[in-house]
């Protein structure tokens, strides 16, 4: 899939307030050309999925495509209640090959035209490998990026495609690491939206439903886990409301005179008129995120997500410290939250802070 979006996207989701994350997947500009531009220096830290999993990955799938595609249909048989051999598969990636702007297309095309076979009742493949759907983040076709499943897999009864996503994460004893499976869950939910957009105007979005399939790998090699299906309503809201926010951020940006499509300086100009919201997450997700902490210096977030949830947005902590040292309440939250400042230092003994001889 086009994962410089997804993961955009995905990471709008985590951070809905963040309007330079919106930003710059709408931009569709690369982080590192942000950092640098706002920092003055290259990001001095590494970025991007490691080499050694994305070559793992791609050898996970073309173990699962090879000869007939034998290993996935006899995967995915045992959940789409049909005999591995009796599923029928079509390979967009063997018949249009590369990632080039032009070869997408290509495949996009090829795909709408399966779904109109589907909606008109044709016969179309029970496994599409590598189809190319296209998802609108903001409302309009010119914000739309490509958004390619590993597999779409023909629910028989329903006369619907579901996602397939496929990840060579290794599941011990029935688990898969929860940061892996979460991912792998909002891919998928992007992956729904995309199909929902493109089943809209075809009549049958009514088929789909809040469902995807998932492919890990065993413990053994290359062989897969046993495939399974879940329920994604929960990250389906989530990415939703990701795309509201890409909607209101392009209304920002034009507002602010800034194209839609601009490069990485014009951007970081723009910065400084963006909200953003610093929370923990940002450092595992984000190269901005120490950029972003330290114009939020004065906020409780800098502390961690527990304590911006207990101070609350009104309070920074210029504000906290001056209640734990006794100023007067203005409202119930500081009646209540002076005295409760008051006993955790005493708790730590901080009466030096408390006493105003430290900062």
């Amino acid at each position: 899939m086009n994962l410089s979006g997804a993961r955009g996207l995905i990471r709008v989701a985590h951070n809905p307030t963040c309007e330079l994350q919106a930003a710059m997947t709408l931009a569709r500009v690369r982080e590192q050309d942000v950092y640098r531009a706002l920092a003055g220096a290259d990001y001095p830290g590494e970025y991007g999925e490691r080499v050694s999993a994305r070559r793992r990955g791609a050898q996970f799938e073309k173990n699962l495509y090879k000869d007939g595609a034998a290993v996935l249909r006899g995967t995915l048989a045992p959940l789409l209640g049909v005999a591995a051999e009796d599923l029928t598969v079509r390979d967009l990636s063997a018949e249009v090959r590369g990632s080039s702007a032009a070869a997408m297309e290509e495949r996009a095309r090829r795909t709408d035209r399966l779904l109109a076979d589907l909606a008109a009742g044709r016969n179309v493949p029970d496994l599409l490998i590598q189809p190319q759907l296209r998802l609108t983040l903001a409302g309009d076709p010119a914000s739309a990026i490509f958004i390619a499943p590993d597999v779409l897999a023909l629910d028989r009864a329903r006369r619907a495609y579901l996602p397939v996503e496929i990840k060579s994460f290794i599941v011990r004893d029935g688990v898969v690491a929860q940061g892996d499976r979460d991912g792998a869950r909002r891919q998928a939910a992007i992956q729904l939206l995309a199909l929902e957009q493109e089943l809209t105007p075809l009549g049958i979005a009514d088929r789909l439903p809040e469902a995807a399939m998932f492919i890990f790998a065993s413990p053994f090699g290359m062989r897969p886990h046993p495939a399974f299906a879940e329920q994604l309503p929960a990250e389906l809201f989530e990415m939703r409301r990701a795309l509201d926010t890409m909607a209101q951020v392009r209304a920002r940006l034009q507002a602010l005179g800034v194209a839609a499509t601009t490069d990485a300086e014009a951007l970081a100009a723009a910065a400084p008129q963006l909200a953003t919201t610093y929370q923990e997450s940002c450092v595992a997700g984000c190269m901005l995120a120490q950029i972003c902490r330290q114009n939020a210096a004065a906020q409780p977030t800098i502390l961690g997500d527990r304590a911006a949830q207990t101070l609350g947005e009104t309070i920074d902590l210029p504000r906290a410290l001056a209640l734990l040292r006794g100023a007067p309440a203005t409202d119930e939250r500081e009646a209540w939250l002076g005295p409760a400042l008051r006993e955790a230092a005493a708790l730590f003994d901080w009466s030096t802070v408390v006493q105003g001889r430290a900062a």
